[in-house]
Order: structure tokens, then sequence, then C-alpha cells
């Protein structure tokens, strides 16, 4: 799937707003890139410095039913 593509099933953009799904492409690409060099950084001895992604981004659940609404209510700021 092509990544305009995407950002218009993802975010709702219409097909015809290319500078939208531009500035999309341009934010998932530097996201993308960024997160593989963070991913590529080892410690001293060699060893990397995060073993997933997860780790990278320090994701967590949400431990409230407050957070959870949180989310929700950002996500749904897009469509989702």
């Amino acid at each position: 799937m092509e990544i305009a593509t995407l950002s218009q099933h993802l975010t709702k953009i219409p097909p015809t707003d290319t500078w939208t799904c531009y500035q999309f492409d341009s934010a998932v690409t530097h996201f993308g890139h960024w997160v593989e060099s963070k991913m590529m950084e080892s410690d001293d001895k060699g060893r990397r410095k995060y073993d997933s992604i997860a780790e990278l981004l320090k994701l967590t659940k949400p431990k409230t039913i407050d957070d959870l609404d949180s989310f929700k209510a950002f996500f749904a700021q897009f469509g989702m």
C-alpha cells in the first residue's frame, strides 16, 4: 500500500488535498528515519540500547480509565 493511500485511509484526508498528504508522508518518513537510527544505537559494549520500538518510545498501557478516555479523545480528533 502506498503511503499516500495509507494517509488517506488513516486520516480521512481527501485525495485531492495533495499538500496535506505530502505533509503526512514527510512526517511519517522523518519519524521512521528517527526510529531506525535510534534502534541502531549501541552502548559502550556494543549491545543495542533498545530491544524493541515499544521500549524506545516507552509505550505503556493506560493505568486508569482517565488515561484511556484521554487516548480515545485524542484519536477521535482524527476520526479514528
